[in-house]
């Protein structure tokens, strides 16, 4: 999946799925996609949806899930989150197979474009000019991993060795575990497929159950 590729059936059954087996309120945010709309819009229009969940559920503690495109998007809102110091954030982070770099400019991933049997660099590369529009490739709405990392609280990813998006994953860790005030863990799915947790296969179950360890929310 990426920024032109529209939610599947299968997200609404992941969130459906924290429903039923976590008793959970969950918002599944269909954001807006290149190459129709760019980063400005979409971000903007993903911070404005937060801004009115915390409205709506004051007194409730949010947990921030992102997959794939969608987990770049999540690294990006909480960055502007807490660069602003007057909106609450959420308690922990969740991203899978998170996609934080459009530019795909780290050498190391080469090594991985013939294992990933889902994403294409190239495919990656021009999907991710569509969606950053007029910004640079490095810009921080659309390659959150040039970021700090300073004050973002927990962040969790799960990521495959076998996907294209595995360097730059182990590079955020990194830089997560360095950061002041940020906590980095990664929990690494070997031999699986780019963004298994969509997928109809007993590690998307697997790791759905991790996530709810991580945000304390089993029943």
């Amino acid at each position: 999946m990426n920024f032109s590729g529209e939610a599947v059936k299968a997200h609404r059954q992941l969130a459906e799925s924290f429903v039923e087996n976590f008793g959970v309120k969950v918002t599944l945010v269909d954001y807006p996609l290149a190459p129709e709309h760019q980063a400005l819009f979409t971000v903007d229009v993903v911070e404005k949806a937060y801004a009115e969940l915390l409205n709506l559920y004051a007194s409730d503690d949010f947990y921030l899930l992102g997959d794939s495109g969608g987990g770049g998007l999540a690294l990006v809102l909480l960055q502007r989150l807490r660069d602003n110091a007057t909106v609450r954030m959420p308690i922990k982070t969740a991203l899978v197979s998170p996609w934080v770099d459009v530019s795909m400019s780290n050498p190391e991933i080469d090594a991985y474009c013939t294992q990933d049997v889902i994403l294409s660099k190239q495919g990656l590369m021009d999907s991710g000019k569509l969606y950053a529009g007029e910004l640079n490739l490095h810009d921080l709405l659309v390659s959150p991993i040039y970021a700090t990392m300073n004050d973002m609280s927990d962040v969790r990813i799960w990521i495959s060795d076998k996907e294209i998006l595995y360097p730059d994953g182990l590079k955020l860790v990194d830089k997560l575990t360095k950061a002041a005030s940020t906590s980095g863990y990664l929990t690494i799915e070997p031999e699986m497929m780019h963004d298994w947790i969509v997928l109809p296969i007993p590690e998307r179950e697997k790791t759905i159950r991790q996530i709810a360890e991580y945000f304390q929310i089993e029943k």
